[in-house]
């Protein structure tokens, strides 16, 4: 078995586009072996426009013709990989944090990603096509110019629509099958119930024995839980929930940091610069003249 990451690639010159978050690859020619089992260390998007490809995802063989995309989640084994002398293939993988920094996740995200779990196998209309094909033409383009001021952040902005457009696909697809909870287990679903509490509470809901009261379960069910379901403590997700809506406030809103720290429930100006400043790696003042910063 050997363990594939974005790093991985660093070497390989036949890229379209890496920042070491994000890689884009139209060439899977300098792909590792095909006889050999791989682990994804990253989330990994196969698309094909032309031609065939199969790929054996844990033992389950999966058929990619033109106009479907293939998702698989980080750690996922894949068996082996065959295409077709004519095959035109997008491959797009990353890392989690990228989306984290642009997407709020949300109970319907969940289910969606539970559905991509159990169908991983897209297929994309005409119109669709269209759209998606403008990301993976954009973003070459921004291939070397990596260090000028936002340009990270107008990727990452780019990979978010794209995100929003898989979703759009996954629920159209959704429609008419089985009900969601029929594709996700108990922990997926709590996972998913989780993040919809603390979206609603935008953020001022933080201890986590509040948290499993409102959901009827223990603490420690909730904790172990969160953990097999997301990969990240429970902690993790309500910090991330917080800091987003503050962040929020600070950028469009003219309240002070102070009523902001009110509104948000903190016992007092000082913890609330403290907490804010080790989740983000700078005060709240200073997040804000960072925003009114001109290129």
């Amino acid at each position: 078995m050997q363990k594939v990451s974005l790093k991985d690639f660093s070497s390989v010159e036949n890229i379209d586009y890496n920042n070491g978050d994000i890689l884009i690859m139209s060439d899977i020619s300098e792909l590792p072996r095909k006889d050999k089992e791989l682990l994804l260390d990253m989330v990994t998007v196969v698309i094909c426009w032309q031609g065939q490809i199969s790929v054996s995802i844990e033992g389950r063989l999966h058929h990619l013709t033109a106009n479907k995309v293939l998702i698989l989640s980080p750690n996922t084994f894949v068996d082996s990989y065959l295409a077709s002398d004519d095959a035109d293939v997008t491959l797009l993988c990353f890392s989690l944090q990228p989306l984290e920094n642009n997407l709020m996740l949300n109970k319907t995200m969940i289910r969606s990603r539970l559905f991509i779990k159990q169908h991983p196998v897209l297929e994309i209309t005409d119109d669709y096509r269209e759209e998606m094909s403008l990301f993976y033409s954009i973003v070459p383009v921004i291939k070397g110019k990596e260090k000028k001021k936002y340009y990270k952040e107008i990727v990452e902005s780019l990979l978010g629509c794209l995100a929003y457009m898989y979703l759009s696909i996954v629920e159209q697809q959704m429609e008419g099958m089985i009900a969601n909870d029929s594709i996700a287990d108990k922990q997926e679903l709590l996972f998913a119930d989780f993040l919809d509490l603390l979206d609603k509470h935008q953020g001022k809901l933080r201890k986590i024995n509040d948290i499993a009261s409102l959901l009827n379960i223990s603490p420690k069910y909730l904790s172990s839980s969160i953990k097999k379901a997301s990969g990240k403590n429970a902690q993790y997700w309500v910090h991330m929930t917080c800091i987003k809506a503050i962040q929020h406030k600070l950028k469009y809103s003219n309240k002070s940091i102070k009523e902001i720290s009110f509104e948000m429930g903190f016992p007092d100006l000082s913890f609330f610069g403290k907490f804010f400043k080790t989740q983000t790696g700078m005060s709240p003042k200073e997040y804000r003249q960072k925003l009114v910063q001109t290129p």
